[in-house]
């Protein structure tokens, strides 16, 4: 991935289309560059930044961060092109938000604080880290394993020290 901005360019799971951040106006939209004929498109044009770009495992869709309605939920449209759909409302920060191995599942991470997973088309959170909140909380670019068994994230300001997390059989 290479970083530009808010997000990093991310290519698509068949390795064919690349999505990027491009300032249009004032704020960043995503765009889409198929690789074989050099064509750009672009795939959002709502009036907000876009952070955090992620393909989902099958290609059919972007997800991605956006600042609406006094926070920064995740969003989700179709790679073919069509609306911006929610996946997350409320006034909290959400960035650094990732997908299970298996595609199933998404993690958000609102605030910097505990981390929470949510069926990957939408539905209620569940809290996965049962961290104290406090101002002194702060985790940084979670991941997980291949196999779905660790959660890995930075944990501290700037990333000062590297914690894992052991995820329950489920």
């Amino acid at each position: 991935a290479v970083s530009s901005g808010s997000f990093a360019c991310v290519v698509s799971p068949d390795g064919k289309t690349l999505a990027y951040p491009r300032l249009v106006g004032n704020f960043t939209q995503i765009k889409l560059l198929d690789l074989a004929s050099r064509q750009e498109r672009a795939l959002t044009s709502s009036l907000s930044q876009k952070y955090d770009a992620r393909w989902s495992r099958d290609g059919k869709w972007l997800l991605f961060a956006k600042n609406s309605d006094g926070g920064i939920n995740v969003w989700k449209t179709a790679a073919a092109g069509g609306q911006e759909l929610p996946l997350t409302n409320g006034v909290d920060r959400i960035r650094h938000f990732f997908y299970s191995p298996d595609g199933r599942w998404l993690y958000i991470q609102p605030n910097h604080r505990n981390i929470y997973r949510m069926p990957a088309e939408g539905g209620p959170r569940h809290q996965v880290t049962r961290f104290a909140e406090s101002s002194a909380l702060f985790i940084e670019e979670p991941t997980i394993s291949p196999e779905g068994r660790y959660l890995v994230y930075a944990r501290d300001y700037g990333g000062s020290s590297l914690w894992m997390f052991t995820l329950k059989a489920r």
